[in-house]
């Protein structure tokens, strides 16, 4: 489709890879931080709520931002079950505040096992593993959160059956 695919990549990395693109577009979210942790968490949640106009998304993140005093990772690692409330009412599109304290639970259990969220994502290159079964477990939210719809099948769910072949 492309005869020169090199030429058309290198375009694109010209025309996106600008201050005048990034300032409008939900990526400029990581680029105002610079604890690798807070790049982490902010560009994750920011790719999460991509969808609809950038403006909106880029407000939507901002305001989390703001609910977690400006310091998602500070927030994630020190918060206490009283300091989730700040969360609640957060919505974007479908996203709600109870799909956001998921999230939150899952960021305290990986940084409370790892430096990076680069580390959810690959391998343990010693152990072989392609999945990590801290993560195959049923986190649980906050008392005071009411779950207005339970996950589709969660309870036939069988982590054990899960494989993944290489």
């Amino acid at each position: 489709m492309y005869p020169n695919l090199k030429h058309f990549l290198d375009a694109k990395v010209e025309q996106y890879n600008c201050i005048d693109f990034i300032e409008n577009d939900p990526v400029v979210i990581p680029h105002m931080f610079s604890v690798k942790q807070d790049i982490e968490i902010m560009g994750f949640i920011a790719a999460m709520l991509a969808w609809g106009q950038r403006k909106t998304i880029i407000n939507k993140c901002k305001e989390l931002i703001e609910r977690m005093g400006g310091a998602p990772f500070d927030f994630i690692q020190n918060h206490q079950e009283h300091d989730l409330k700040s969360l609640l009412g957060f919505k974007h599109r479908t996203f709600n505040d109870t799909d956001l304290l998921y999230f939150v639970a899952f960021f305290k259990l990986h940084y409370d096992n790892y430096p990076s969220l680069e580390d959810a994502f690959l391998p343990h290159r010693q152990q072989k593993k392609v999945f990590q079964n801290a993560y195959l477990e049923e986190l649980t939210l906050p008392a005071m959160v009411e779950v207005s719809s339970p996950v589709c099948l969660q309870g036939q769910l069988h982590p054990t059956e899960l494989r993944v072949e290489t």
